[in-house]
């Protein structure tokens, strides 16, 4: 009976690792993979229950053998507490003697008191005042006083000199007040000049005039509108930003070098109106100039079709941009106070290409654009600005090759 028992159990379990074996089999390679990882894990797993649970029985005969020895310990230690409160029963009226709370009296601590700190607070006080606040306050009210006095006796000296002497003085304080120049010079067949800030920089670089005359006027009128002109801030194709100052009949007085960002030409702006005003003037020799304008020749090219000329408004003013026929912008005029004014300044600007008064401009920041002039040296257009003076001389043969075939468009 009991062989028949194990054969049955032995027959259950081959036929029980055969359906495994077959189930094994049948499996392809990545679920075979995932068959032994599973079965890692449960024999990990039963190997950490395993240690886990031969910890705790570990610990549980430890935490009895620790209260079998705290039993033991507590009985042998009953016996000698009972015997020793006999004792301390007895001392207890020893406590309580009067004669032991006789050396409490503070008579003791009187003669303590006397010598407390009192001597030693005394000295440390006279430091901490006198000897800190005095040398504080004197420079507070001495050092400060004394010059004020010396200001005032020279005040007094002042209105004692004669008006000759007051003139002098008030010409120094008018100089410590100017900071920017106007450098007026002859740049190639023009004159120019620039306004250049405290620090030498130089905020704005004039158009050209014919004559010396002619930028002193451009000057006057400059200082004239800088309150009542209005400052705009231009972006064009290679973001690059310029300010214009626009006087009240909308033309452009000045136009600044290029800046990086806009925030840095609304910042040359605000200086540009702070030195403006009380800049001196000063006349450069030939020797001191160093020229940033040069005249170009623009020959017969290929003629270019597509292009278009777009009339706009702005800011309240016209002007016209040219486009190329991918749309790319070449150049834009100057503002121009109606509509009217900026068509008929596109047939200034055919006239000029003929004339071929085209200029490559170099600004601070080695930038270059090419500007074009009218016969009586007023700027029609102005081009982008570039990197280089090729490219530079490039845009403006290629403005040139639009202007026979192009249309004129008017929002």
């Amino acid at each position: 009976m009991f062989l028949n028992f194990i054969d049955d159990a032995l027959n259950f379990f081959k036929g029980l690792w055969e359906k495994v074996v077959a189930f094994h089999d049948g499996l392809d390679q990545t679920m075979k993979y995932v068959l032994y990882a599973a079965c890692a894990f449960v024999v990990i797993l039963i190997l950490v229950l395993i240690i886990c649970g031969a910890k705790k029985r570990k610990k549980k005969k430890l935490a009895k053998k620790a209260a079998k020895l705290a039993k033991k310990a507590s009985e042998n230690v009953e016996a000698p507490v009972v015997n020793e409160t006999k004792p301390v029963e007895e001392v207890k009226p020893v406590k309580a003697e009067k004669p032991v709370e006789a050396p409490k009296v503070e008579k003791v601590e009187k003669p303590v008191e006397a010598p407390k700190a009192e001597k030693v607070e005394k000295p440390a006080e006279t430091p901490k005042a006198e000897k800190v606040e005095k040398p504080v306050e004197a420079p507070k009210v001495e050092k400060v006083e004394k010059p004020a006095e010396v200001k005032e006796e020279k005040k007094e000296e002042v209105k004692e000199t004669s008006e000759v002497e007051e003139n002098e003085v008030t010409s120094e304080d008018e100089k410590r007040k100017v900071y920017g120049k106007y450098e007026v010079f002859q740049d190639s067949d023009f004159f120019k000049f620039t306004l250049k800030a405290s620090n030498g920089e130089i905020l704005i670089d004039s158009e050209v005039y014919s004559s010396l005359d002619g930028a002193y006027k451009a000057i006057e009128s400059l200082k004239k509108n800088i309150d009542e002109g209005h400052l705009l801030i231009t972006k064009d194709k290679n973001n690059a930003f310029q300010f214009k100052l626009i006087a009240k009949n909308h033309r452009v007085l000045v136009v600044s070098a290029n800046y990086a960002t806009e925030k840095a030409a609304i910042k040359a702006s605000e200086s540009f109106k702070r030195f403006a005003i009380d800049a001196n003037i000063v006349e450069l020799s030939p020797s001191e100039v160093v020229s940033t304008i040069t005249k170009i020749k623009v020959g017969r090219v290929e003629q270019k079709y597509g292009g278009k000329i777009v009339v706009a408004k702005d800011e309240g003013a016209y002007f016209f941009k040219l486009y190329a026929s991918n749309n790319e912008m070449m150049c834009s005029s100057l503002d121009y106070k109606s509509k009217n004014g900026a068509i008929a300044g596109i047939e200034t600007f055919k006239a000029a290409i003929k004339e071929g008064n085209f200029y490559v401009v170099k600004d601070k920041r080695n930038n270059y654009q090419f500007k074009l002039y009218s016969g009586g040296n007023r700027i029609v257009v102005v081009g982008q600005s570039y990197k280089n003076k090729t490219q530079a001389k490039q845009s403006a043969s290629i403005v040139a090759s639009y202007m026979d075939n192009v249309t004129i468009e008017a929002e």
